[in-house]
């Protein structure tokens, strides 16, 4: 009995009670599932470290196929062939472009020398005619080039390099400047440098029609991250996303995309902490993001879906933010224009209901109004009924993590309280000259406000601006002033106001300037209190009421005027200020300060022929440079009413060679050639200036104008 069940217990499974009181069997089946579900598990394995091989073999390829393109030449006779004319066929000017590129091109096609150890030192070409021209190499490859310097010298060529793009100092400059003294380096060093520098960057073209460079946003993000875990920093990383459009000229428009880590603190601020990845020639436009930037929007949205990034083996959690003006924004979310009927990009609420402040606090998150990224994507389906959302969005970062500039917003709110103050002038003025003759017409209350704007310290005027035909059109225009000079306004000019408005309604104007002052001054602080932060909704709430209060009775106070700013102002911004990122690090500083270097490069150091690719090169060569940028020494200042007042009282009492008026003067006699116009326009001009005449003789009409311009 014995051996016959030692004989049979083999072929039959062994149970045995787990856990749970049920049995387990393991028979020989039991072995060989196991072992299948291990090899099925390491080939899965092996898929995916083969899939991440792919990747980087093709990105690999990118990049080598670019350095060929750019660096050497491998069997691309094509891309060396001359397309124009033949040497001696060209005029004289042309012979040294001919030369300096066909000396550039026989260097790349004969790039194979050095892996034979031979070093081009010059070339020697006759054309049909029998002239004998010699490309000499020699200054590139002897004792005197970039590469062969000590180090020393080439620390000192790159931190001029570095001066030259940060300023847009141009090589025609930096040469005059090197005949004069024999101390410092040559100019073709810093071009040979430059290029060096260049030629380690990869830049690549964007898709669609627009014209644009790009930089991979991975690879550009890893070596920021490089940076951080020298310093030890191995914590999550919070990465904003911005992007703005910006006008270089007359005819040309930019679209800057950058990003910056939230980590480097004030630098976000500067051009340090802010990354340019792409420069696209076009205007600011969905269509144009959508196309040119689909590049940089994959990459962003392949690690905002993983959440996380692999750098030198260590796995650092990301966490993305969208920061930019309100019209970026819009744009990126597939919205509708600010002025549409339902333009908020956090909640569904309409237009005609922003000014209503009676709901709580958390009433537009909690109660089903919040905008989410998968219901803007269904609503952007439907052609009726979707509340704004026209597109899908082009990037996966949820929607509380979408911030609004915290400069603009600053902008745009005071923008609306000069509109008020300036309309409500110039409606007093009017009045008071309704009565009253052409030539005893002023603009006092107008002047008094311009005045009380300059005596803060800021350049300011206002005029009037013409129609086509040169006639009044009754509207008017005013200084456009920037991020400084709106903040010394809003500190200085709400004591000036009781003293330009009516009595009745200037302490209240007053009021709501400082108000706006004081929830501005939160939204700016680094580190606000927290009482400012648990009262910021309540002071908002109470801003808005005293704004309304004036509707009806002063000129631009009313439910209308409350813009998409105002009400994210209420409802939306006390939830970012009471969370952990500091709201003043979504400034917009550092972007509108990347625009100011693209365009100082545009015009400065660009010939037109390739300028995004000029602006980004220099923008990646000055964050490549950072370190030879020189630390100013710290002032103290010792008087500090000196720099807030007495400063500009002595500026003001400087001898002017000119006096600027408030307003637009009206021409006088020397300004309007009277004997050559016509009796057309001496009768329009002469109807311009509110006078009637039957009279029709030329020599009368001529009369009469001039003695009404000089009566005025």
């Amino acid at each position: 009995m014995g051996e016959l069940r030692n004989t049979l217990e083999p072929l039959f499974p062994k149970f045995i009670t787990g856990e749970r009181g049920y049995a387990e069997s393991r028979g020989p089946n039991f072995f060989l599932r196991k072992e299948i579900q291990n090899e099925r598990s390491r080939v899965q394995n092996l898929e995916s470290e083969s899939l991440k091989l792919v990747q980087e073999n093709e990105g690999l390829k990118e990049y080598i196929d670019y350095l060929e393109d750019s660096v050497v030449c491998g069997n691309c006779s094509d891309t060396l062939r001359n397309t124009g004319k033949p040497l001696n066929e060209v005029s004289a000017c042309q012979v040294t472009r001919k030369i300096k590129e066909l000396k550039t091109t026989a260097q790349k096609a004969l790039w194979f020398l050095q892996s034979f150890g031979l070093t081009l030192d010059s070339i020697k070409v006759r054309d049909k005619e029998g002239t004998v021209t010699e490309l000499d190499y020699e200054g590139n490859n002897g004792s005197a080039s970039f590469d062969n310097l000590p180090e020393d010298e080439k620390e000192t060529v790159r931190a001029l390099l570095y001066i030259m793009d940060k300023f847009c100092v141009s090589d025609a400059a930096y040469h005059e400047v090197t005949q004069i003294s024999d101390d410092i380096p040559r100019s073709y060093l810093i071009k040979q440098c430059r290029s060096d520098l260049n030629n380690s960057f990869h830049i690549r073209r964007t898709p669609g029609k627009n014209s644009g460079v790009e930089m991979s946003f991975k690879q550009e993000l890893e070596a920021q991250i490089r940076k951080k875990l020298a310093q030890g920093d191995l914590g999550r990383q919070q990465i904003k996303i911005s992007g703005d459009g910006a006008k270089m000229s007359r005819i040309a428009n930019f679209i800057v995309i950058s990003f910056a880590m939230l980590s480097d603190g004030e630098k976000v601020m500067s051009c340090k902490g802010n990354h340019t990845k792409g420069i696209v020639s076009g205007f600011e436009d969905y269509d144009v993001l959508k196309a040119s930037c689909k590049n940089i929007f994959a990459e962003i949205n392949e690690l905002v879906d993983a959440g996380e990034i692999e750098v030198d083996g260590h796995k650092i959690p990301l966490e993305f933010y969208l920061s930019g003006d309100y019209k970026f924004l819009l744009l990126v979310l597939g919205m509708n224009a600010a002025c549409a009927d339902f333009a908020c990009i956090y909640c569904t609420i309409h237009k005609n209901e922003r000014w209503d402040t009676s709901k709580t606090e958390g009433y537009y998150w909690s109660s089903g109004k919040a905008w989410t990224l998968a219901k803007n994507r269904e609503l952007s389906r439907k052609s009726t009924n979707n509340y704004g959302c026209i597109r899908e969005p082009l990037l996966h970062i949820p929607i509380e993590n979408i911030r609004v500039d915290e400069l603009h917003l600053l902008l745009r709110v005071t923008d609306r309280l000069e509109k008020n103050l300036i309309n409500e002038a110039i409606a007093r003025d009017e009045k008071d000259n309704f009565n009253k003759a052409p030539s005893a017409k002023q603009n006092a209350n107008l002047n008094k406000l311009v005045e009380a704007i300059r005596s803060c310290g800021v350049s300011f005027g206002v005029w009037e601006k013409k129609n086509a035909d040169g006639k009044a059109s009754g509207l008017h225009g005013w200084t456009s002033m920037v991020g400084d000079e709106k903040k010394t306004v809003l500190r200085n000019l709400p004591d000036k106001l009781p003293e330009i408005i009516d009595a009745e309604h200037g302490d209240t104007v007053a009021l709501i300037w400082k108000d706006f002052g004081n929830l501005y001054n939160t939204l700016s602080a680094w580190e606000p209190s927290q009482a400012c932060v648990d009262s910021f909704f309540r002071d908002a709430t109470e801003w808005i009421k005293l704004y309304l209060s004036l509707s009806g009775k002063v000129i631009g106070y009313k439910k209308a005027s409350v813009t998409p700013y105002f009400h994210i102002l209420v409802y939306h911004l006390p939830k970012f200020l009471a969370s952990n990122t500091s709201f003043k690090s979504f400034t917009g500083q550092g972007v509108e300060k990347i625009n100011d270097m693209v365009r100082s490069i545009y015009h400065n150091k660009s010939n037109r022929h390739d300028p995004c690719k000029d602006a980004i090169l220099a923008l990646k060569r000055i964050d490549h440079l950072q370190e030879f940028e020189r630390q100013p020494n710290h002032y103290n200042k010792r008087n500090n009413n000196y720099w807030t007042s007495d400063i500009f009282d002595q500026r003001r009492k400087r001898p002017r060679l000119c006096n600027t008026s408030t307003v637009d003067d009206e021409p006088t006699t020397e300004d309007i050639n009277i004997e050559n116009m016509s009796v057309c326009e001496i009768k329009s001009k002469l109807k311009e200036m509110n006078i009637s005449t039957r009279c029709r003789r030329e020599d009368k009409l001529r009369e009469i104008l001039r003695r009404a311009i000089a009566e005025n």
